[in-house]
């Protein structure tokens, strides 16, 4: 395999399907059908859809990092209680692939550099006030891998199930399993048992840090009886 090659394996590997969130904005929606064909077209696959109008309280806590930004207030009486549409969109690297598929948050910049982007073209902008460019661009996106999970989870929780499991499986495995499995293998490199396979099973076995001491089967029954016997005599009684 040629050098060239090897690296365009070696980049395949590292590349990955990304879900992002693709926010249509009050002063887009009358473009919806042909944004998401831009969408579509560009290699993105469109999960799921729904309208949505936004309280102020819930435009604070999706925008919450552009809190500082002197056009805050200005975008939260622009989104709140009007209509948006909100994608969850997914492609191999798909929130890189958004972003520049959006362009420039500012639709002048967007305009004079990206002018094919999304927001260049279904962007609104004021030439009096430069500023206000920054948040009547016509779509939203979120910017990292982090934004994304917030994000997505803001409007589809649904969604995060997947993202959730993966998670707390690999934290699982970090936390629970490696620890344990590293160092029953040391103990095997240790011992040098005839059969390592029975051995390292065995071992694990033993040495499982979720094993329960589980009380003993008579007393539990003792236990149970009791238990029958009270909630019998509370019956009676009412």
């Amino acid at each position: 395999m040629s050098n060239s090659r090897a690296s365009s394996a070696r980049q395949r590997s590292y590349d990955k399907v990304e879900k992002t969130l693709a926010l249509i904005k009050p002063e887009a929606v009358k473009h919806a059908e042909e944004i998401e064909s831009i969408i579509i077209e560009n290699g993105f696959d469109i999960l799921s859809r729904r309208e949505v109008r936004l309280t102020p309280e819930q435009i604070c806590e999706l925008y919450e990092e552009h809190r500082d930004q002197p056009y805050f207030q200005n975008l939260i009486n622009h989104l709140s209680n009007n209509l948006m549409i909100a994608m969850c969109i997914s492609k191999i690297n798909g929130i890189s692939a958004w972003n520049n598929l959006m362009g420039p948050s500012n639709v002048l910049e967007a305009r004079v550099y990206w002018p094919s982007s999304i927001r260049a073209i279904y962007g609104m902008c004021d030439y009096d006030e430069y500023i206000n460019s920054d948040y009547i661009n016509g779509v939203h996106g979120s910017q990292d891998y982090a934004a994304s999970i917030k994000e997505i989870n803001f409007f589809f929780p649904e969604l995060f199930v997947e993202a959730t499991k993966d998670h707390q499986a690999n934290e699982y495995l970090q936390v629970a399993v490696n620890p344990t499995l590293t160092e029953g293998l040391n103990e095997l490199c240790r011992e040098k048992p005839n059969d390592p396979i029975v051995w390292l099973a065995d071992w694990l076995l033993t040495h499982n840090p979720n094993n329960l001491d589980f009380p003993d089967l008579k007393d539990t029954n003792l236990d149970i009886e009791r238990c029958s016997m009270t909630s019998s005599s509370e019956s009676t009684r009412s």
